[in-house]
């Protein structure tokens, strides 16, 4: 799909990725790895309510972290995009091209986030299939909605970044769902 965007989109694309990905690798990454041998060792021990706690505090501290560096990247995208990278070659042009596509990546960074740990909770019950055939669906849709707004709507890279955002955050739901049946009893409350 990238291979069929204006000039430059593709760029401006990754630029914006990298950008989302700082607070992504920082907080969703770490707490991940960071928390999956604790709640594989959980449900190895049959202690589901610690896992459920586990998994719960997880998802507050991320959502804690996470939003405000959210609101943070879609208020001061211009500014954090020109600090970051509009030096030598790379202009104010370039900085709104990249800008504009960070703001739809700002608005899905929470569910980035909260993705990852989710998955770590499945992979912990020895679920390895939910989360890949929900990755599966997502990404579908995704090759789908991606095309229709980067191409038929003619947004470039902003549509291939609402697309992901969007679509993440489908991810995140139908995962959340999905958690929810195979762990009874898990909410953020536990």
């Amino acid at each position: 799909i990238a291979s069929f965007l204006a000039a430059g989109s593709l760029a401006a694309f990754n630029y914006a990725y990298m950008v989302m990905l700082l607070p992504h690798g920082v907080f969703a990454l770490s707490l991940a790895t960071v928390t999956f041998p604790t709640m594989s060792a959980q449900f190895a021990e049959g202690k589901l309510d610690a896992l459920r706690g586990t998994l719960a505090n997880a998802v507050r501290v991320l959502a804690f972290l996470t939003m405000p560096a959210a609101v943070g990247m879609l208020v001061l995208r211009n500014e954090l995009v020109a600090t970051l990278f509009q030096l030598g070659k790379f202009d104010a042009a370039d900085t709104q091209l990249v800008a504009s596509a960070l703001l739809y990546f700002a608005l899905g960074l929470v569910s980035y986030a909260l993705v990852e740990v989710l998955t770590r909770g499945f992979y912990a019950l020895h679920d390895t299939r939910t989360p890949v055939l929900v990755a599966v669906v997502t990404v579908v849709i995704n090759l789908g909605l991606a095309a229709y707004l980067a191409l038929g709507a003619g947004m470039n890279q902003d549509g291939l970044a609402l697309s992901l955002a969007v679509t993440t955050t489908l991810e995140l739901v139908l995962l959340w769902v999905f958690l929810g049946r195979k762990l009874p009893g898990w909410s953020l409350a536990s």
